[in-house]
């Protein structure tokens, strides 16, 4: 096949419908004011199909998926990466608190760790972790709170002196 050989691409025939796709983005897109590259638009692609129609540009889901990809835009999920607070010496606290754990710890004080976890309800649900066993575990297809018997509370206590852990399972119905 000769190089160039083929239909030629949708938006090189009709390039006013990137154009027409920008003045509907205009309206219906929002950033960060802190970084202009991060962009992002508040409509589907059925909606900015649609929005397309009523500009008299009747185009499928496949090309209006192109024309997001070609204007920057694609699928992304937030990212954790920013602290609430920056800290000037963040590991200055962690040695002050160690040494204040070593000195309680040397005049016989006990020091505790305590965390909670988040709820779980409690009944047969679809947990995320395996287990060995021979047949298939079945579950509810659905976790809805009204088939649950409770919930769950699992915190702990962690006895840093004795290397001694207690941990209560609280239950609320």
């Amino acid at each position: 096949m000769n190089a160039g050989g083929g239909r030629r691409q949708l938006f090189q025939k009709h390039p006013e419908y990137l154009e027409e796709f920008d003045a509907i983005a205009k309206d219906h897109t929002a950033g960060l004011p802190q970084n202009l590259s991060v962009r992002w638009l508040n409509l589907t692609i059925p909606q900015i199909r649609g929005k397309l129609k009523d500009h008299n540009v009747d185009v499928s889901d496949y090309h209006v998926r192109q024309i997001v990809e070609l204007r920057g835009f694609k699928k992304r999920s937030f990212v954790k990466f920013k602290t609430f607070k920056d800290l000037k010496d963040r590991d200055a606290q962690y040695r002050k608190t160690e040494r204040i754990v070593s000195q309680c710890l040397d005049q016989g004080i006990h020091v505790l760790s305590i965390d909670t976890k988040k709820k779980e309800m409690i009944g047969n649900f679809r947990r995320s972790s395996q287990v060995l066993c021979q047949g298939t575990p079945r579950s509810f297809d659905h976790d809805f709170q009204s088939y649950s018997e409770g919930m769950i509370v699992p915190h702990g206590i962690y006895d840093v002196g004795v290397n001694t852990v207690y941990m209560p399972i609280g239950v609320c119905y």
